[in-house]
């Protein structure tokens, strides 16, 4: 997970993109990717493309479930709640996002504008 977090943060500073940018698009890198490894055994897949006016960010896996909404909660019976706050930043932080439905899996797109 650091190792993609770090590599999108390199290549953005290497297109130029701002730091405060970098932040969101490394943001949502690491809700996307850590949902794809918490949910599959198989491969993940990541790639960042640069389009006119920000990037596209797509994570494929190869658990064919959609992701759904949960509503998050400040703490749990045993402590803070980790999780259900994903789709809820990738509200926050992109432009767009979608699902792809792939044989045998999924892909996740997050367009993020500059």
């Amino acid at each position: 997970m650091a190792a993609a977090r770090e590599g999108v943060a390199r290549e953005l500073a290497g297109w130029g993109w701002s730091h405060e940018f970098a932040r969101g698009v490394v943001l949502v890198v690491s809700e996307v990717v850590g949902n794809a490894l918490r949910h599959t055994t198989g491969p993940v897949r990541l790639s960042v493309a640069r389009t006119g006016g920000g990037v596209v960010v797509s994570v494929a896996d190869t658990d064919p479930t959609v992701p759904t909404r949960r509503r998050p909660a400040p703490t749990g019976p045993v402590g803070p709640v980790v999780g259900g706050f994903g789709l809820h930043i990738l509200d926050a932080v992109t432009t767009t996002w979608s699902v792809e439905e792939l044989p045998g899996g999924k892909r996740v797109h997050a367009h993020i504008s500059h």
